[in-house]
Formats: structure tokens, sequence, C-alpha cells
């Protein structure tokens, strides 16, 4: 994909939209939502979680994507890198940066806003019944079974404001 790029944010030329995918070194690849993004005309630029240099003013960005992860968000060998993620998302949220988190991306975010992220008691692998408590937003058609792998969740969201 020619719209995707590993370094660098919104240069004052460019008006072009972008996103920011935060994934690992290892793990790179935005798969389908890179190509939808890309279809849209919007330049994904990546940057790894392990990474130290400081995350770009969410006003640079049009959207923020955190990837999953084989992390924990209470991992305390990997406290530095996700609190320095979760302070990032504040700040996304702060500046009405869209987020749209993806897996432990979703678990970031809800931790970083307020929510509680524990781990399952047993790991969900296979094919679950998947059910939203917002068709109005979601659609018709979501609920039905779908492949899972997780051994974390997020019951209690952020709470609203």
């Amino acid at each position: 994909m020619s719209a995707i790029r590993r370094a660098g944010y919104r240069s004052a030329t460019n008006d072009r939209r972008r996103a920011l995918a935060i994934s690992h070194h290892d793990d790179y690849l935005p798969g389908l939502v890179g190509e939808v993004l890309a279809d849209h005309g919007v330049e994904l630029v990546l940057r790894a979680r392990e990474d130290d240099h400081a995350y770009p003013d969410p006003r640079d960005i049009d959207l923020v994507v955190p990837f999953g992860s084989v992390w924990s968000v209470h991992d305390p060998d990997l406290e530095r890198h996700v609190a320095a993620e979760q302070a990032f998302l504040r700040a996304c949220d702060a500046a009405g940066t869209p987020v749209f988190g993806v897996c432990f991306g979703a678990q970031q975010l809800a931790a970083a806003l307020g929510g509680a992220v524990h781990r399952l008691t047993t790991p969900e692998i296979g094919w679950y019944e998947v059910r939203t408590t917002a068709p109005e937003l979601v659609g018709a058609g979501l609920d039905k079974r779908r492949a899972q792998i997780r051994e974390q969740a997020h019951p209690h969201l952020p709470p609203d404001d």
C-alpha cells in the first residue's frame, strides 16, 4: 500500500487526512482497516508501542487506531509503554480526535478513560454470540456468532460525560 508510511506525522504543506496506527515493531500490518482507510484516501502512519519518542499532538492526526496486542494493560514490565499510550489516548479524547480501538487498543482506550479491564477466568477462544446494546449505532446484522480469541475483557466502560 502506497498510503502507508512509518515515520512523521502531519506536514504543514500536506492537507491529506492521516490516521495514526499504534501497533508493535513485529506486527505492523494494518490489514483490512488499513485497506479501507487507503481506499478512502487516508494516509496511515505507523507507530510502534515500543518506541520511546513522544506521541504526536492529537490535533495533528485525523484518526487514531490502536491495534491489538499480546500485552496486558496490567503487565508491570510494560507499564511505561502502556501508561504512555493511555496518556496519549486521553489527550486524543480531550482534543476531540476520533479513536477506533481494536482488541487491546479498545482495552487501552477503556482503561485510559476510566473503564475497567480484567483477565477472564476462562479465555474465550472459538465462536461466540456477539450482541450489541446499541443496535441503532451498530446497525443490523451484528448479533451473530463471531470468531473470538481473548483473555481479557473491559466489562465496565468509562462513564458518559
